[in-house]
């Protein structure tokens, strides 16, 4: 995970800019001001239009739209974690998950863990954050606003930083082999805590 720093120093705080990447498509939309590093949440169309009558066409240029994943790339990450996680650990329940992909794009696949396996939940937001991440960094680093600081080094726990403090090559080949490998120890440390406590 990085850490920005916008250049007057103050440092964003790098997972509620993820949380805004990852949620729908629709309402609320995020907006990070890119002078003050504050997030501010536009919760339905009239708000956002009475915002952008308020501010001028050139003040436009200090907020960065903080873009939601489209309907297609949310299906194609929770497809992911079905075919990389879901298929290891229970593959038995791979079809429930793919129709509840079908029928409720990620947030079905989120309501099946629920259901099925809560022990796979925090996994799950391991994956969510680990694609957020990287299309928060595409977003950030693609403005041409102000000059944002980058450290890679931002959290030092996340499989990205665990990748790098290694030296080795960001690929993301090996990116997701870490995460699928994070996931499943996290997984593995759920199941004996329900097997202690006699669930």
């Amino acid at each position: 995970m990085y850490r920005y720093t916008l250049p007057n120093g103050v440092v964003l705080n790098t997972h509620q800019l993820i949380d805004a990447v990852v949620e729908s498509a629709d309402f609320p939309h995020c907006y990070l001001d890119l002078d003050t590093g504050v997030v501010l949440t536009v919760n339905s169309q009239e708000v956002l239009s009475q915002w952008k009558r308020g501010v001028s066409a050139l003040s436009l240029k200090h907020y960065l739209k903080l873009t939601p994943f489209p309907p297609s790339d949310q299906d194609q990450i929770a497809q992911g974690f079905i075919t990389d996680v879901i298929a290891l650990i229970m593959p038995n329940k791979v079809t429930v998950a793919k129709e509840a992909l079908m029928q409720g794009g990620w947030e079905g696949v989120e309501d099946f863990l629920a259901a099925f396996a809560p022990e796979l939940i925090e996994g799950w937001y391991l994956h969510l954050d680990m694609h957020g991440g990287a299309r928060l960094h595409e977003i950030i680093m693609g403005q041409d606003y102000v000059e944002i600081e980058a450290d890679l080094r931002g959290c030092g726990d996340c499989t990205t930083c665990k990748l790098e403090q290694t030296g080795q090559e960001i690929d993301e080949a090996k990116l997701q082999e870490l995460e699928t490998e994070e996931i499943m120890q996290h997984v593995a440390r759920q199941l004996d805590l329900r097997r202690q406590n006699g669930e």
